[in-house]
């Protein structure tokens, strides 16, 4: 790697640093983070030096590289892997090991070109995996690593390529969407692009390619209904989420105006790890609030609900992909990540404003949801048909035509 490109992550760090903590511990992290690199370098030194050099390899075309043991688990790439196989691509799946586990199982191998020793930890690690399995392709889906540019380097030394694979919007002011070392980053839509052009620190160069989502399958292409049914949906927030003001401030607002009005049937859709407690009581005490089933799936939740409600939720993508009307609630000045004030007008805040806005949907119910419909489209490119175009993307990349529209997302240190 260039030494000028060294000099560069330097300058990158210190930014980063800064940018995530605030008074004397913005230098402290900064020096702190270092010293670690030099003593993992040091640790690698010493393993390349004294382990067997010899590496088991394994040959193939595309190589996902996971965020961590558990995402693997979770196997929400399932249905990737599976196209690319019908085309006869060969694949592995590895996840992120941090700096302990990597050197206790020697996942690290001297880089064939020079680096300065505070790197030579990620240029060893990135090494091994590129020289261990050979892949055309990375698709590596964790933000943030400073292993991508080592990772980028080792695979272009050798003519092949780096993906970074979206999991979700990068409309959030998170400091891991700072890092853009990528060969091609593969996005939901307009708004991640947007939002992502609009930050103060990126390093590295990138080709952005609007990808849309390859998580989402054809069971949110749903009909839209005619009218309003009386029916709401709640996207439930995290378990972490619950527990703050923002939550339960909304949640009793919701809760209070359902009570309020029994001729409209509320349902919650929980997160998948959430314990739901607020709810408890309610649903046992009245008969128009209900828990959706852990069973059925959120295209079920919706294609039975006409509005849905959102507190903060990324499930406000597919809510819109099934075409249905979207209602803000937020009774606190938090920000709209979003975007939803933009499309569905000014968010709601106590009983009377959400009263007002699900007469407003009912009374011009199909006008909210070409709302929805157009929400969507700036957020998630090609609808439903996100894995289609993911696979065929990645199929041109690793054939190596021409035919990729990209648009740059370039550094700014």
């Amino acid at each position: 790697m260039q030494i000028t490109k060294l000099k560069a992550l330097d300058r990158y760090r210190k930014a980063l640093a800064a940018e995530r903590k605030k008074g004397i511990k913005k230098t402290t992290r900064y020096w702190f983070e270092t010293l670690d690199l030099y003593f993992l370098s040091l640790l690698t030194w010493l393993k390349i030096h004294f382990q067997s050099s010899s590496i088991r390899t394994e040959n193939v075309d595309i190589l996902l590289f996971q965020h961590s043991e558990k995402v693997i688990r979770l196997n929400r790439k399932k249905a990737l892997k599976t196209e690319l196989q019908k085309i006869n691509y060969t694949l592995a799946e590895i996840p992120f090991y941090k700096g302990k586990k990597v050197l206790k199982n020697g996942f690290v191998k001297k880089p064939s070109y020079p680096v300065s020793f505070k790197y030579l930890y990620l240029a060893a690690y990135a090494e091994y995996i590129v020289s261990t399995y050979h892949p055309k392709i990375i698709l590596n889906d964790r933000n943030g690593m400073l292993l991508s540019p080592f990772l980028r380097d080792s695979l272009n030394r050798r003519n092949a390529k780096l993906i970074q694979l979206a999991h979700a919007t990068t409309v959030e002011d998170d400091w891991q969407f700072s890092m853009n070392d990528y060969d091609y980053y593969f996005l939901f839509g307009q708004s991640s692009y947007e939002k992502l052009k609009q930050r103060n620190l990126i390093f590295g160069d990138s080709k952005v390619v609007l990808a849309g989502s390859h998580m989402i399958d054809d069971s949110y292409n749903l009909n839209p209904l005619k009218a309003y049914n009386n029916k709401l949906l709640l996207l439930g927030m995290g378990p972490d989420r619950e527990k703050t003001k923002l939550a339960q401030l909304n949640y009793q607002i919701l809760l209070d105006w359902a009570i309020q009005n029994k001729e409209h049937k509320l349902f919650i859709k929980q997160h998948p790890r959430s314990k739901s407690t607020f709810w408890d009581d309610a649903v046992k005490k009245h008969i128009n609030i209900e828990l959706v089933s852990k069973k059925s799936s959120l295209a079920q939740a919706l294609e039975t609900s006409g509005i849905v409600i959102s507190i903060e939720s990324n499930a406000v993508l597919e809510a819109s992909l099934a075409k249905r009307p979207i209602i803000f609630l937020n009774a606190l000045d938090s920000e709209d990540i979003f975007s939803l004030e933009s499309f569905f007008g000014k968010r709601v805040n106590n009983k009377a404003s959400l009263t007002k806005k699900i007469n407003e949907y009912s009374n011009s119910y199909i006008q909210y949801i070409e709302k929805a419909d157009t929400f969507s489209n700036f957020h998630l490119k090609h609808g439903c048909n996100g894995l289609n175009i993911s696979t065929k993307l990645i199929h041109n990349i690793i054939s190596d035509q021409s035919s990729i529209n990209s648009s740059p997302l370039n550094s700014k240190l």
